[in-house]
């Protein structure tokens, strides 16, 4: 009899033992998950703060390519005007070049 109640004895506190192990095991364990939601959660937030940043580059993006166009577009009317008033040059001064022959 004292044999069974040292045997169960024994067993026992290998029991606690092993309870023991595998709490502090689940302690890590839950350390671990909370560690993991904790860095999802940051990578979230860190993605809608990208995502954020990318749509405002987005729209910063089409406000140059519109400021591009109407640039471009600036200057090929000075461009043209230029021109023209070049023409206007040119025309008055081969006709008074022509009257200085014709007179």
């Amino acid at each position: 009899m004292e044999s069974q109640v040292a045997m169960a004895q024994k067993i026992k506190e290998d029991s606690v033992r092993q309870v023991r192990k595998l709490q502090a095991h689940m302690k890590e364990y839950q350390r671990e998950v909370e560690e993991a939601q904790m860095s999802k959660e940051d990578m979230a937030a860190q993605m809608k703060e990208s995502d954020k940043k990318v749509k405002n580059l987005e729209g910063d993006l089409l406000q140059l390519q519109e400021d591009l166009a109407s640039s471009e577009r600036a200057r090929k009317q000075a461009e043209a005007e230029r021109d023209e008033l070049q023409d206007d040059i040119n025309n008055s001064a081969n006709n008074k070049y022509v009257h200085l022959f014709l007179e």
